[in-house]
C-alpha cells in the first residue's frame, strides 16, 4: 500500500490532532467525540487508500459495483417474480454476459448464485416463522411445481425444505 505526500501529510495532521486531544481531556464528552472522529477519519484514510490500491482506480471496476448494487436492488424487488438473469440485463440495459461479469467482479459470485441464495434466504424465514406448507411456499416465492423448488432447496441447503423446518423448529423449540 502506498501513500501519496498529500495522504501522509492529512493522515499526520490527524494523527497530531488527535495526540493533542488525547492530551487535554478537560471536557470529557468532547475528548469522547473528537477522539472518536478522529480515529473514523484516521480509517477512513486507509480504507480509502486500500479501496484505491484494490481497484487501480479502474472505472470498470466503479461501474462493476455500481452495476452490482442495481441488480442487487432489482433483485430484492422482483425475487418472487424473476428468476432469469437475462430478465435483470434487460432491465438494467445491460447484455446477459456482461452482468454476470460486473456482478462477478464486484461480489465474487454469479448473478444465478445470488438469485438461488436470496430465494431460499426467504425460504427458509417463511419454513421458520409461518405454517405454510412447502407448496404455498413455493408458489409464493415464484415456483408453480413445488417439487423443482424444492430440488432447488435442496441443492443449495443439503436439506428438503420440510427436513430443514423440523430440524430447526426443533432446535428453537429445545
Amino acid at each position: 500500500m502506498s501513500l501519496t505526500d498529500t495522504i501522509s501529510s492529512l493522515l499526520k495532521q490527524t494523527l497530531l490532532l488527535m495526540q493533542d486531544t488525547m492530551q487535554c481531556r478537560n471536557d470529557l464528552h468532547f475528548y469522547d467525540n473528537h477522539i472518536r472522529h478522529l480515529t473514523e477519519s484516521c480509517l477512513s484514510i486507509f480504507a480509502s487508500v486500500y479501496y484505491k490500491e484494490k481497484n487501480n482506480n479502474s472505472h470498470s471496476s466503479i461501474r462493476a459495483i455500481d452495476i452490482g448494487r442495481q441488480f442487487v436492488s432489482l433483485l430484492i424487488q422482483h425475487f418472487r417474480t424473476i428468476k432469469s438473469p437475462a430478465a435483470y440485463a434487460d432491465m438494467l440495459h445491460i447484455t446477459t454476459d456482461y452482468l454476470n461479469e460486473a456482478v462477478k467482479a464486484a461480489t465474487g459470485k454469479s448473478v444465478s448464485h445470488w438469485i438461488r441464495e436470496t430465494v431460499v434466504t426467504e425460504a427458509k424465514r417463511q419454513l421458520f416463522h409461518t405454517a405454510l406448507n412447502i407448496d404455498e411456499i413455493a408458489w409464493q416465492l415464484g415456483y408453480e411445481d413445488y417439487r423443482y423448488f424444492t430440488r432447488i432447496f435442496k441443492k443449495e441447503t443439503g436439506v428438503s425444505p420440510q427436513q430443514f423446518r423440523e430440524e430447526y423448529r426443533h432446535t428453537a423449540n429445545t
